[in-house]
């Protein structure tokens, strides 16, 4: 293949014709470069697409569009929750598009891959939300070179690097020793989610399978607890389109974490308090009720908060004079 200067205006530009192999309509193509070697590289990629069999033409759309094919069929064929395609969507909308979206599939690199990660740095995104997009980026590219779009997935060369990141910017969890662990059972004593924040304390539950509980979950005669279920939910923008609840509850993703435990007589006060709680919540809301069975709700028995939890939980620890925890 050979390289021809061509003006245009004042621009000087290099020009390679392609194989008549890669015109099967009889129209000849060519690509265009401001150097010789950069129309030349086009000419091998164009060449090497043809080899492998991909699709040129599906190469030349852009990764906004490719996106929304991408996530249309995941949402279909993906065989993920709900929740999960709205966090796709959110971090695709919010973060990938805004810087990425206008460049062609086939023109994304290993550069601009870096270059998107430290504009979220730059940006003050937490480690686990840079993440997240950057696997977001990933997981829907390798789709592209699944489905002969792309040769090769720019971002998966990034993976390695982007955990380690993770890994070192993510703080410690500091728990409440035994002086701060009363100090804090005090200070909960009549809120209205007593119940929730000894359970807590005094079982080391995470906050999915505490809200996730329901009250066939529970042995208070026999002081015991059976997690089963946890709770995922999501602020992410909503599919309007998806009949799905914007929260589910999903079985553990490993045996170990199916379990039962013992729970102490404080516990076993505080959730007969809730119990009670519960009952005058449903009289109060009659038919606006929505039963769950769930053991941690809102007025009306629907999931509640998580975010407007884990605010008040700070405040008391302010309240109590404790360091926070998270």
């Amino acid at each position: 293949m050979k390289a021809f200067k061509v003006k245009r205006g004042r621009e000087t530009y290099f020009r390679v014709e392609l194989p008549q192999q890669l015109c099967p309509d009889g129209h000849r193509r060519s690509v265009m470069g401001k150097t010789k070697t950069e129309a030349l590289e086009k000419a091998k990629e164009e060449m090497e697409r043809w080899e492998r069999g991909l699709d040129r033409d599906a190469g030349s759309k852009s990764l906004a569009n490719f996106l929304t094919e991408f996530i249309a069929y995941y949402k279909r064929d993906g065989g993920v929750a709900p929740s999960t395609i709205q966090d796709y969507r959110y971090h695709i909308e919010s973060h990938i598009v805004p810087r990425l979206g206008k460049v062609l599939i086939k023109d994304l690199d290993a550069r601009r891959v870096d270059e998107f990660m430290r504009s979220l740095n730059e940006k003050g995104l937490a480690a686990r939300t840079s993440q997240y997009s950057y696997s977001v980026l990933r997981r829907a590219l390798q789709f592209a070179v699944d489905w002969k779009y792309i040769p090769s997935n720019p971002a998966s060369a990034r993976m390695r690097a982007a955990k380690r990141r993770q890994v070192k910017e993510l703080s410690k969890i500091r728990f409440l020793n035994q002086d701060e662990s009363r100090l804090f059972l005090d200070a909960v004593r009549g809120d209205r989610h007593e119940a929730l924040y000894v359970l807590a304390i005094t079982s080391g539950m995470r906050q999915g399978e505490m809200l996730g509980l329901q009250w066939p979950d529970l042995d208070l005669e026999g002081g015991k607890v059976t997690i089963a279920r946890a709770l995922h939910r999501t602020k992410r923008r909503r599919d309007p389109d998806n009949p799905e609840p914007w929260f589910t509850l999903r079985q553990p993703k490993t045996p170990g974490s199916r379990r039962t435990i013992d729970i102490p007589p404080v516990t076993i006060m505080a959730l007969r308090a809730r119990k009670e709680q519960q009952r005058e919540q449903r009289m109060l809301a009659g038919d606006a009720w929505d039963e769950q069975k769930l053991i941690f709700t809102t007025g009306r028995g629907t999931p509640v908060d998580t975010s407007n939890i884990l605010h008040s939980f700070r405040q008391i620890l302010a309240g109590a004079g404790i360091e926070t925890v998270l």
